[in-house]
């Protein structure tokens, strides 16, 4: 009577890669509900609507400023923020964005262009400024995706 013999064969590394890529990606759905957040969070961003992201931000939320080294910490301090960003009537458009798998800190970044707009004289709309920013929004890891930290520098 044969034994079957069993062979321990040495993974290649095309294996091995292909296994770490798909543990990375076992989570589809949570990948998709931080792309999901990301694109509400841009669309609301553009219709300067605070009641619509509101529920996006964590309690814990930080926005890092262009123009200062200070974060603001906490959900209505980032709130307050983006309300005083509003004033300018930004629209941000997202040019290329990358997302890392949510099995890690999820981050979502890349670069916008960053317009603001102001009422000139007899109503018309004056352009004041247009920039390309690096952006990077962090989403939590587990749980419902909230956004976590909120960063741009201009470029």
């Amino acid at each position: 009577m044969e034994e079957d013999k069993v062979t321990n064969k040495a993974k290649t590394a095309e294996e091995l890669k292909a296994e770490a890529i798909a543990a990375a990606y076992l989570d589809v759905d949570a990948f998709v509900e931080v792309a999901r957040n990301f694109i509400e969070f841009c669309a609301a961003f553009n219709r300067q609507d605070l009641d619509f992201i509101d529920p996006l931000l964590a309690a814990d939320a930080i926005v890092y400023r262009v123009r200062t080294d200070e974060p603001l910490i906490g959900k209505a301090a980032v709130k307050e923020y983006l309300k005083e960003k509003f004033e300018y009537k930004p629209i941000c458009a997202p040019v290329t964005v990358t997302l890392h798998p949510p099995s890690l800190p999820t981050l979502v970044h890349g670069v916008a262009l960053w317009t603001t707009k102001t009422t000139g004289t007899a109503g018309q709309t004056d352009y004041a400024s247009e920039f390309s920013f690096n952006y990077e929004l962090r989403f939590q890891p587990a749980g419902k995706r909230l956004i976590t930290s909120l960063g741009g520098r201009r470029i």
